[in-house]
């Protein structure tokens, strides 16, 4: 198994880092797949009890795909009436 270059930082159990490791794909992921933006920025900051992670994107975001997605297909069903 590669070891992980852990830099500065306490070594983590690797279960631990199989969990962020597999956290941070999925988001970055899913920003990649389905915000229809350019750009992802990855935050992270580790402090003596935590680690906080953040993942940005310059999409539309959520709210405002639902809301297309809803009136495309509201749009579609008042066709087929």
């Amino acid at each position: 198994m590669a070891e992980r270059s852990q830099g500065h930082t306490c070594q983590q159990p690797e279960n631990v880092m199989d969990i962020w490791q597999f956290g941070l794909t999925e988001m970055i992921n899913n920003a990649r797949d389905h915000s229809g933006g350019s750009e992802i920025t990855v935050h992270v900051r580790k402090t003596s009890v935590s680690t906080e992670m953040a993942i940005i994107d310059d999409g539309v975001g959520i709210f405002r795909k639902i809301q297309t997605a809803m009136a495309c297909s509201m749009s579609v069903m008042q066709f087929s009436s």
